[in-house]
């Protein structure tokens, strides 16, 4: 997992644990609103029904006044209790007897309900809440009947929890769907979280494996040098020269194996996070020139032509021990895939654009790279087919490389000619001198008054 891998799957993680917060959140306060939403659907139901009983009580007052015009009357109470809401709908005098009611064999009697009894004391639209012979909730609505400013009756509405229930399905289901919808997305967040958990273990664990075999295999590596060493000693000179070759070679491979150690760990530090840049001012040329030192006696002993073109010396922002990194592996690269009699090409130079700075490549001739794989190039233990036959390696040096330069928001970059050669290079952003604090600009202002002293002082 490269450094940009790894910091994206860290920033997916706060932004689904912040989304999980937020989620449960949102689940508490729909909880906490549900109850209260289901309150305001019925205080709606009630506001209709006082709505509906007072345009009842009018309606009534018609029927009643002047004259009294029943079969209006009771039209008028059966089409309000065709509304499947409403339990019962009735009509009184004055006197509380029924003059209409829904239920028709009611008509004539004597409505005396503690209900009707405080809705003829009231004077104006009255609601009281009972328990019906049932055991439902039941709701009375009530409004008082006029003719004039004379009293003539009373006109009622009742409702009951069962019959309300319809009213209040429409603002339950849409609750639920809420809650279950959001429930869906918290589950599916807890999941995606767990996965992202997983992942995260498994570099940590792969990162861990990869401390311990390399520290055991650079053990190896040591006891084998020493044993070497001891060979070497216990040789006489006539022998030691005639095994010379088998030395050098066991050599080589001692070398090619402390770099792959060493990239490997640079890996697993790459995956932990434990690489933190310290970006300070350094000159790209300089560190060029310390890593293709090391390696020219190799360059000699394989005949390979050398050129630099060192530029002028740009300061750039960079972590200096990192970018050596990168440099030693790609000139590393560099020497291991020319081919004995070929050259290598290095050139430091200014860079000119919207992010001034410099510009480090380095070229070979060779085998170069087919179009194809030059992106592949940059993923871990990929080796090109030219590459495989040009020489021994494990495909992680430039992985390292482009997972270095994005901790310092640049990228590698591959260019090449199929059978002739190839050029790798990067750019970093040019060193940016803090700005002058007040106390560094009257310190410059007081030099430099000095200075004009001083040599005012000289002249006589």
């Amino acid at each position: 997992m490269s450094v940009r891998s790894l910091k994206n799957l860290r920033l997916r993680k706060f932004a689904v644990d912040g989304l999980l917060a937020a989620a449960f959140l949102t689940f508490v306060l729909i909880a906490v609103l549900a109850a209260r939403m289901v309150d305001a659907g019925r205080q709606a139901v009630f506001d209709d029904m006082r709505n509906r009983v007072v345009t009842l009580a009018k309606g009534a007052g018609v029927a009643l006044f002047p004259r009294e015009d029943l079969f209006f009357l009771h039209a008028l109470v059966n089409s309000v209790a065709t509304d499947s809401i409403i339990r019962y709908a009735c009509v009184t005098d004055g006197r509380g007897r029924i003059r209409s009611h829904s239920d028709p064999e009611r008509i004539g009697d004597a409505d005396a309900s503690p209900e009707s009894e405080a809705a003829r004391a009231a004077g104006a639209t009255f609601r009281k809440d009972f328990k019906c012979p049932d055991g439902l909730d039941c709701h009375y609505f009530s409004a008082p009947i006029w003719a004039g400013s004379r009293r003539v009756g009373t006109a009622s509405l009742v409702i009951d929890s069962e019959t309300m229930a319809p009213r209040l399905t429409g603002i339950r289901e849409r609750l639920l769907l809420i809650m279950l919808s959001l429930a869906a997305v918290v589950t599916l967040l807890l999941v995606i979280r767990f996965l992202l958990r997983r992942v995260e273990r498994a570099a940590e664990l792969k990162s861990a494996m990869i401390h311990t075999v390399s520290h055991e295999f650079n053990n190896a590596l040591s006891g084998l040098e020493g044993g070497v060493f001891l060979l070497k000693g216990g040789e006489s000179p006539e022998r030691l020269k005639e095994l010379s070759p088998v030395y050098d070679m066991i050599s080589e491979v001692q070398a090619n194996l402390r770099t792959f150690v060493k990239n490997i760990l640079s890996e697993a530090r790459l995956e932990s996070g434990r690489f933190t840049p310290e970006p300070r001012r350094v000159f790209l040329r300089d560190i060029a020139e310390r890593c293709v030192a090391s390696v020219r006696e190799l360059m000699a002993h394989k005949s390979i032509s050398f050129e630099m073109d060192r530029g002028d010396p740009v300061p750039v922002e960079a972590d200096q021990e990192l970018i050596a990194l990168v440099i030693s592996n790609l000139v590393g690269n560099a020497v291991k895939y020319t081919p004995p009699g070929g050259k290598i090409t290095v050139r430091v130079s200014r860079h000119d654009g919207e992010t001034p700075g410099a510009r480090f490549s380095i070229s070979n001739t060779g085998e170069g790279i087919p179009a194809e794989e030059l992106d592949l190039l940059k993923e871990a233990f990929y080796r090109s087919e030219g590459g495989r036959a040009a020489a021994s390696g494990y495909g992680l040096g430039l992985k390292i490389v482009n997972d270095l330069l994005a901790l310092h928001d640049s990228s590698l970059e591959i260019t090449s000619d199929p059978g002739k050669s190839a050029t790798f290079s990067f750019r970093l952003p040019l060193h940016q001198p803090p700005a002058a604090g007040p106390a560094e600009i009257l310190l410059s202002r007081a030099r430099s008054l000095y200075g004009t002293l001083l040599a005012r002082f000289r002249r006589g």
